[in-house]
């Protein structure tokens, strides 16, 4: 049982809090003395034990991201090992404490972006991506930093399993505090994916659109290939040509007679009666 020095969280706070995890981020959430055994385990020599370790980090982190704030040291240091999960799950963790505390992210940056273009996992690359992109959405200066970094892995994975995700990811930075030059930049570059003919990258596309542009509808593509401003719902409705009626036929007038046939002059004959007289 913890001392009371070692307490994190007491009584049905902690209970709550706790509540669904395992019960090894139940014990690290009650206790920083587990809290440092847990991220110990991230430099065993196991791969396996690293790996367990770090999932329960990434709970706890997702419980109480003020938990692992102060082993972010830890963290950013075990971005080196080879395997994925490990990498992956505490990236996931990093960007939970990109939500509350991006200042402690500051040096993660560099092994993050390593992790973006991870050539074994595409877990890690898009995990990468969220977290630098959850960081970039915090702040004007920080969204300048990271969003190059996003642009080059927006196009060097565009249409790949990945893409989806990494879209979704950039949600994430142009809904925050990403300066307008920057969020009409991502809202250019995904913009011709609107009408991608696949459903979750176009649906991912058109929310990137709306979010940094507040509200605006993408255009679409046409056969041809040039963009089209899309109309909002109620002006096509206001525009749409209404087809021309039609006007009845009018009807002769009884009292218009049809004009009689033109008698012969007299002393003409008609060929029938010319050809009996021969």
């Amino acid at each position: 049982m913890a001392s009371s020095g070692e307490a994190r969280t007491e009584g049905a706070g902690a209970d709550e809090t706790a509540e669904g995890l395992s019960p090894e981020a139940q014990a690290a959430l009650k206790s920083k003395k587990a809290t440092g055994q847990l991220m110990a385990r991230l430099s065993s020599d196991k791969k396996a034990d690293r790996a367990a370790a770090a999932k329960t980090v990434h709970e706890v982190s997702c419980a109480s991201p003020e938990a692992v704030q102060p082993h972010v040291d830890a963290m950013v240091a075990a971005l080196e090992h080879s395997e994925p999960q490990t990498r992956w799950e505490l990236l996931g963790a990093l960007e939970e404490v990109a939500c509350s505390s991006p200042k402690l992210l500051d040096k993660a940056v560099v092994p993050a972006t390593a992790c973006l273009h991870d050539t074994g996992s595409s877990v890690v690359r898009v995990a990468a991506f969220r977290m630098l992109a959850q960081y970039g959405g915090s702040s004007k200066r920080r969204a300048e930093q990271v969003w190059p970094l996003l642009d080059e892995a927006l196009r060097c994975y565009h249409g790949d399993s990945e893409y989806p995700g990494m879209l979704a990811g950039l949600v994430l930075m142009v809904d925050g505090r990403a300066p307008d030059a920057v969020k009409q930049e991502a809202a250019d570059l995904v913009e011709p994916d609107a009408s991608h003919p696949r459903a979750a990258i176009s649906r991912r596309a058109r929310q990137v659109f709306s979010v940094a542009t507040s509200g605006r509808s993408p255009r679409k593509r046409t056969p041809g290939g040039m963009l089209k401003l899309e109309e909002p719902p109620e002006k096509k409705s206001a525009t749409k040509t209404q087809p021309a009626k039609k006007e009845p036929a009018k009807k002769a007038s009884s009292s218009k007679k049809a004009p009689a046939a033109k008698k012969p002059a007299a002393g003409t004959a008609t060929s029938k009666g010319a050809s009996k007289k021969k």
